[in-house]
């Protein structure tokens, strides 16, 4: 008897906390559709951030008092209100509503939920298109890595709102997309990488929303971002990984170092980083700023099988013609070839190499020995007179930089321009 009007306490609790948020839900899908635009937007970004269970509760008086709230009824509103969306012109805001029904409808309805969230997709996808063709007529901002991720793609808010439900369906969305990218009829080489690049970086920041909610369903996102180009995303999200569990954060570095043991050094040398705890590295393409977790420890494992695939690769530099397309720009600002950026990583790891790792600190320092010798006189400077400016250009202001930028024909060297622009401006502050 008690256990049974407890089931029905707890059932009446639920059926009220959905009423009271489908009609608000249904309020505010009314007066979307006749406030302006811009106020619109306001409002549904509010109806999204208020939407907790604790912001929706309404005094049992209040709730009690409505003989129509039912959980049948609540059920119901929701799907009259998912035809509503019908009308609105702003796509980002019908998705925005379609995955927050969704997500509502999912205990009670799941084959319907499945609909709305397929529908959602379909209009991400669609919009994503609509992007890909107006940048297509703009060859530069096409095969721009900054310029493309400044445009916000849908399909991924929908696959992150789909994970937080089922998972499996999620990456199966996720792999079925990518895979109509790489075979897709526009693909051509430079495009190709590009994509890649965008798509690794987006899974990653997908996969990074994702640990709140489901670390599993993370760490998965994360291995499919493996088959894709290394970028810094990569390790911002083992560190906030790190933070929750290290272990396995650890476990998935392990892993991303067998996929990029063998890459070029403008993608290999962001593994640096995460096993010696660096905030920064001086030798990529990009310069990031990690944050490392308060209880980060670092893996002396780790540690060892980074550097082992470093000597390597260092080994392998002296014997093999250096890769001409392996080439870019770091915190020097010189465009300096990949053995050069491997030379000043060994010179960064001397110290930790000598505190945790003495027994391979003879093998760095004949490394570095034979790499410096092996760079051309101009680039051997640059490392001989420490404490000397690496830059012989003059200083360019902030907009003169960009515009020297915009003007390179090759996406990599515009946007690592457009990056040590703005990295500038924030140093000079």
């Amino acid at each position: 008897m008690i256990r049974a009007t407890i089931d029905k306490s707890k059932e009446q609790s639920i059926q009220n906390h959905l009423c009271g948020t489908v009609l608000l839900f249904k309020r505010l899908l009314h007066n979307m559709h006749k406030l302006g635009t811009a106020f619109q937007s306001v409002i549904l970004i509010c109806f999204c951030a208020v939407l907790s269970p604790q912001v929706l509760a309404q005094t049992k008086e209040e709730r009690g008092k409505s003989p129509l709230c039912t959980r049948d009824n609540a059920v119901e509103m929701i799907r009259q209100q998912i035809g509503v969306t019908k009308s609105f012109d702003d796509s980002f805001r019908r998705i925005t509503v379609l995955i927050r029904a969704a997500d509502l409808l999912w205990p009670y309805e799941q084959k319907r939920a499945r609909a709305v969230f397929t529908e959602a997709f379909a209009l991400a996808t669609q919009k994503q298109k609509e992007n890909d063709e107006k940048a297509a007529s703009e060859p530069k901002a096409r095969q721009s890595l900054i310029l493309r991720l400044a445009v916000s793609d849908d399909r991924y808010v929908v696959i992150s709102a789909v994970a937080r439900r089922d998972p499996a369906w999620a990456r199966e969305l996720t792999l079925e997309m990518l895979r109509r990218e790489t075979n897709g009829p526009d693909a051509s080489p430079e495009r190709d990488l590009v994509d890649q690049r965008i798509a690794a970086i987006r899974l990653l920041h997908t996969a990074t929303e994702m640990i709140a909610t489901d670390l599993n369903a993370a760490l998965d996102f994360a291995r499919v971002s493996l088959k894709y180009p290394a970028t810094d995303s990569l390790t911002h999200f083992l560190y906030r990984f790190a933070a929750v569990d290290q272990q396995r954060a650890d476990q998935l570095y392990a892993q991303a170092l067998a996929a990029y043991g063998d890459k070029p050094f403008r993608e290999f040398l962001y593994l640096q980083a995460y096993p010696f705890a660096w905030r920064e590295t001086l030798n990529t393409p990009v310069v990031p700023n990690y944050a490392v977790p308060l209880n980060f420890v670092m893996n002396p494992s780790l540690q060892r099988m980074f550097m082992k695939v470093l000597l390597r690769r260092a080994q392998q530099a002296t014997e093999n013609p250096l890769d001409a397309r392996d080439i870019y720009r770091s915190a020097t600002v010189d465009l300096l070839p990949g053995t050069a950026h491997l030379l000043r990583g060994l010179i960064t790891l001397e110290p930790q190499v000598r505190l945790y790792l003495p027994d391979l600190l003879p093998s760095l320092i004949q490394a570095r020995e034979k790499i410096l010798v092996s760079l051309s006189v101009e680039t051997q400077k640059l490392f001989q007179q420490p404490g000397r400016e690496v830059s012989t250009t003059p200083v360019q202001t902030f907009d003169e930089q960009i515009e020297s930028a915009l003007k390179q024909p090759d996406s990599d060297e515009r946007d690592q321009l457009i990056h040590f622009a703005r990295r500038f401006v924030q140093l000079s502050k």
